[in-house]
Formats: C-alpha cells, sequence, structure tokens
C-alpha cells in the first residue's frame, strides 16, 4: 500500500517542467514507522520482519555465488535493503511476496535437528488443506482421510483422501515436493527427479489404488479403525 501510494504520488507529481534527473527511487523506499501506521503491527514485530527479510553479511550480501543469469540470487531471498538507521529499499515489490513464502522453507530444513519435524508438518498441512477444500465442495461426510487398504491382514495401499460421491471415487495422493534450485536453472535430470517425485508418484500411488476399488478382496479402513 506504501508503495502504491508513493508510486501514484510520484507520477501526479510529474509534469512537462521536471527535470531529467528527478529520482523515482524514492518512492521505492519506506521507513519502520511507516509500516507500523500502516499495519498497526507493534515496532517489535515490524523490526523482527524487517531483520528477517534484509540484505545482511551473514546471508552474503556481496552475492558471490550469482555468476551467471540463472545462478541463485539472494536479493530474491532477502530483497529488503537497510539504507539508513529506520530506512529501507525493495526494488521489486513481487520479490518479497516470493520471499516471504519461499525463504522460510530454508531456514527450518537449515535446522537439522527440527527439519524431520518441520517436512512431517509440511506434508500434513498439505493433507489438511485439501481435505478443508474437498468437504467445502462435497461434505465432510463424503471425504476420508488417511484410508488404508487391506487385502486379508496386508496392507496394499494408502490413499492420502478419499471422496466417494455420487456413485464416483476421487483419490488425492498429496505431495508437498517443491522444484529444487537446480531444476529452476534448467537442469533437466533435476528437473525429471522434481516430477518423479512429485507428480509421477502421486499418480502411480492413485493408479494403484484404484486398481485395488476393482478387486472384491480390498477391505478399506477410516485411520479410526472403522471399515
Amino acid at each position: 500500500s506504501i508503495r502504491h501510494r508513493k508510486s501514484t504520488e510520484f507520477a501526479r507529481g510529474l509534469n512537462s517542467t521536471s527535470s531529467n534527473d528527478i529520482t523515482y527511487l524514492n518512492s521505492l523506499m519506506f521507513t519502520e514507522d511507516e509500516l507500523i501506521l500502516e499495519s498497526k503491527v507493534e515496532k517489535d514485530t515490524v523490526k523482527a520482519i524487517l531483520d528477517s527479510f534484509k540484505l545482511n553479511e551473514k546471508d552474503g550480501a556481496n552475492n558471490e555465488g550469482y555468476k551467471n543469469i540463472d545462478d541463485f540470487n539472494i536479493l530474491n531471498a532477502y530483497p529488503i535493503i537497510q539504507i539508513k538507521d529506520d530506512t529501507y529499499i525493495i526494488f521489486i515489490t513481487n520479490s518479497l511476496f516470493e520471499a516471504s513464502y519461499e525463504t522460510p522453507f530454508f531456514w527450518l530444513c537449515a535446522d537439522k535437528k527440527y527439519q524431520p519435524t518441520a517436512m512431517k508438518n509440511r506434508g500434513n498441512f498439505t493433507e489438511e488443506y485439501s481435505a478443508r477444500k474437498l468437504e467445502n465442495i462435497f461434505g465432510s461426510d463424503n471425504v476420508f482421510k488417511n484410508v488404508n487398504i487391506y487385502q486379508g491382514t496386508k496392507l496394499a495401499g494408502e490413499i492420502d483422501i478419499l471422496v466417494i460421491y455420487a456413485g464416483r471415487a476421487i483419490i488425492l495422493q498429496a505431495k508437498s515436493k517443491k522444484l529444487t534450485i537446480n531444476a529452476r536453472r534448467g537442469d533437466d535430470s533435476a528437473l525429471k527427479n522434481d516430477f518423479k517425485n512429485a507428480i509421477q508418484k502421486a499418480y502411480d500411488q492413485g493408479y494403484w489404488c484404484s486398481e485395488l476399488f476393482e478387486s472384491p478382496q480390498s477391505k478399506f479402513v477410516k485411520e479410526n479403525g472403522e471399515e
């Protein structure tokens, strides 16, 4: 909102007699006080968020690894640059939106002790979110999570989310796999591997479970043990 307002004011202030050396940079800058006033969020929280997404030495402010156009650019992860004690600048607003989604994932992965829990929670969220959206469409009575398929006493398959509606079965196998940096750079083998783990495995699991629907020996059990 601050950026939009400032850029609009800048554009309206231009006229045919404006100097050729007029700068747009001021409309890209903001202060802590402006953020606090706009967001109604306390100063300590605003400062903590700014510190988390600003470029600093420990994150590699010199951007040494950025040699080619497809290399990782540290500014994509930390797009806020501190100009003075309380003044900051962001050149591309969209970079902040992307960083707020992407960067915390790497913070969690950097904590090796917590990483397994983070990945488990990521998968759980994917399932829970998907289930809620399907319940909004088909009703909670028709949506089942974590359905195990048994043939005799053997576990033959597992469905993350199963919808039974109007004589049809919809199978969702949820994957929370991200594109790796190498895949984003255009590495064909990395891209194929990411596709396999994110898309192909889910399809294969779903297809196998659909085959089990055809078998009279199959028994479907909800997560509470009810058949």
